[in-house]
């Protein structure tokens, strides 16, 4: 407990649902790190709870949201949670609807993209985003991404695409991916011939390291769309201790902020 004391729970099960974000396809695992809304019924309680000025990382997860931060003013910040659409609008269509509302009406010069907590998805969703993003900065503009153990598939495509768009414009910076520049991803699933149960293979090929060139090696779209030669490693690496997340601190985005600035 808080005060240093012990006590042993008898955990019992219940019928309501504690709020996982798991149900909407988000993130699995990971989403435990979001505190629920106050208002769910059977709500457990959460570390942040009672934390003031949390980092946007920290609020409700959704596919894709962004705004100007305060007061810099010349900073955007974006975080894409998953690559695909949690409704019946198109992230693609989500995504140019950024570019127009806050890109071109506001002007930054940088522009943060979380992909924190990004699992993957489908990274068709983010080629042009991917590519149209350093062209729409200013020559001195600066594109931050923010990226972690919790940073996997088609997030780390996303995130290499804009690498491979924007070259040095683009920094990344937290701690180092959820999987390496090369991997294995796509797929299908099967089912095992006894126990009848359902598991999912990957089956192509994906190499942003030294490049995908081969379809007959890669998988068509990294060999198409994918950058070569680029590292995926953290400009600036920045570990996030638990006694940082306990107290609602964000020294990924801290740090983004002071080059920002």
């Amino acid at each position: 407990m808080a005060d240093g004391s012990t006590q042993t729970p008898r955990l019992e099960p219940v019928a309501a649902d504690p709020g996982d974000e798991r149900r909407s396809g988000l993130n699995r695992g990971y989403s435990v790190l979001i505190p629920d809304q106050k208002d769910l019924p059977e709500r457990w309680p959460h570390i942040l709870d009672g934390k003031g000025d949390l980092s946007p990382l920290y609020s409700k997860r959704g596919d894709v949201k962004a705004f100007m931060i305060r007061p810099s003013g010349n900073t955007l910040y974006i975080r894409n949670d998953t690559v695909a659409s949690v409704d019946d609008t198109p992230l693609v269509q989500k995504l140019s609807t950024v570019v127009r509302d806050e890109i071109l009406a506001h002007r930054p010069k940088h522009v943060i993209v979380d992909l924190r907590l990004n699992n993957g998805g489908d990274f068709f969703n983010t080629i042009l985003f991917a590519q149209a993003l350093p062209r729409l900065l200013p020559e001195d503009g600066r594109i931050f991404v923010l990226i972690s153990r919790a940073t996997f598939s088609a997030g780390i495509v996303t995130a290499a695409m804009i690498k491979g768009a924007g070259g040095g414009k683009v920094v990344f910076i937290g701690e180092p991916m959820g999987d390496a520049g090369r991997f294995w991803a796509e797929g299908r699933k099967m089912t095992l011939p006894h126990s009848k149960i359902a598991v999912r293979y990957s089956d192509q090929f994906e190499d942003y390291e030294k490049g995908c060139t081969d379809t007959r090696n890669c998988y068509w779209a990294t060999v198409a769309f994918g950058p070569r030669g680029i590292s995926l490693a953290p400009d600036t690496a920045i570990d996030v201790t638990f006694a940082d997340y306990a107290a609602g601190r964000d020294p990924v985005l801290a740090k983004v902020l002071e080059l920002a600035r």
